[in-house]
């Protein structure tokens, strides 16, 4: 395939293909061509021969074509403190080991267009359950990784955000915006308030911080996701109650008049964003047939979520994960991933196996049926968007 790509700019001497130039391209041609091929096809373009494989160890930019809308990737990690991390592109089954020192002690809060959002962690026992915290024993926990170019973006450090999520933007395949929220979100000896860390990168050297002067029940006290769509951020709760606050005045949004009794026990759900919508999965009991239902949401306003009839949820990819703080993601248009259209992939955790499962469903259908149970694992898993 490799070959395929230069036919078109191999030399011409006398009027025939010179065969011995077609590897011998210059660098700047290469990373022109590079520059228009996703992950995998990059992977294997820079194995080729020994020119395209020097010339990619010095690729650092990657203009991916924004039309396109490539599946995610699972992100395999053994053990958090190792360097190595496994991509498994579900929808073609190949595997790619990446070996980085900047992966050791990481978790990923984020990831968009080949970048991820990482954390250095370390590990607590607080009533025989294991936390991660932020290790501020570092310079630099929290930092902007492209482990394709291996590119890397140092972010100042915040002294205390216990449990953090975060999101941030990509334009030009340049990271723009990060913003942090912290789990811990409330302030419970005092007034309850919501705080959200935001820095432009490259321009700010600190973290500005912003707390909103609304109070807010002491039932909400976590928040399990962090999305961004255009200037604004979406902060959700476990009780998939939308947080708004407005990048371009810095100010958060009124919310709407919330009560304490509005908050009884949800279905466990997913939410994330695609072209400028936001989507909410959630899985609900019948107890009626015994069976697990699946339903699928639009957000309208930052407390009203629209259901999406079958017709809505043709030609699109659902990627999950069962608990609300990973990363998910819906494709809206037909993608590469033919063989998963119209159906949602669920990365499940069974506590009494100790092992996650990933299951295909199909979604349009009333009692989305289970197709198959492809991959059992014991290692921490995520969805990331590769570019």
């Amino acid at each position: 395939m490799a070959k395929e790509v230069v036919e078109n700019v191999t030399t011409v001497n006398g009027g025939e293909k010179n065969e011995n130039t077609w590897s011998n391209l210059p660098t700047l041609i290469v990373w022109m061509i590079k520059d228009r091929l996703d992950f995998p096809t990059n992977q294997r373009f820079a194995v080729v021969c020994k020119s395209w494989h020097e010339a990619s160890l010095s690729y650092t930019i990657n203009h991916q074509s924004t039309t396109r809308e490539p599946p995610p990737w699972i992100m395999m990690t053994r053990e958090v403190g190792e360097s190595k991390r496994d991509f498994i592109n579900i929808s073609t089954g190949e595997k790619y080991t990446i070996d980085l020192p900047d992966f050791r002690k990481t978790i990923v809060l984020y990831s968009t267009k080949g970048w991820l959002l990482l954390v250095k962690v370390t590990t607590h026992t607080e009533r025989n359950f294991f936390k991660r915290y932020v290790d501020t024993d570092t310079d630099c926990p929290f930092f902007l990784l492209n482990p394709f170019t291996k590119a890397k973006i140092k972010l100042p450090l915040i002294p205390h955000i216990p449990e953090p999520y975060g999101a941030f933007t990509v334009v030009d395949a340049n990271p723009q915006i990060v913003v942090l929220a912290s789990a811990a979100l409330f302030n419970r000896r005092a007034l309850p308030c919501i705080n959200l860390w935001t820095i432009h990168v490259g321009v700010d050297q600190v973290w500005s911080q912003n707390s909103s002067t609304w109070q807010l029940p002491r039932t909400i006290s976590m928040i399990p996701r962090v999305l961004i769509v255009g200037q604004v951020v979406y902060c959700f709760n476990r009780h998939s109650q939308a947080f708004v606050f407005d990048l371009l005045n810095s100010q958060f949004q009124d919310p709407m008049k919330i009560e304490a009794a509005e908050f009884s026990i949800e279905p466990p759900f997913c939410v994330m964003e695609n072209r400028g919508e936001i989507y909410k999965v959630c899985h609900c009991l019948d107890c009626k047939n015994w069976k697990v239902t699946i339903m699928f949401y639009r957000l309208k306003t930052n407390s009203d979520w629209e259901h999406l009839n079958s017709e809505e949820l043709k030609d699109k990819h659902w990627y999950l994960i069962s608990r609300p703080e990973y990363q998910c993601f819906v494709l809206k248009k037909k993608g590469p991933c033919e063989n998963y259209r119209n159906q949602m992939l669920d990365v499940d955790y069974n506590e009494y196996s100790k092992m996650h499962f990933f299951v295909a469903h199909e979604v349009v259908r009333k009692f989305p049926s289970d197709l198959s149970t492809t991959v059992r694992f014991r290692l921490i898993k995520d969805w990331v968007d590769m570019g």
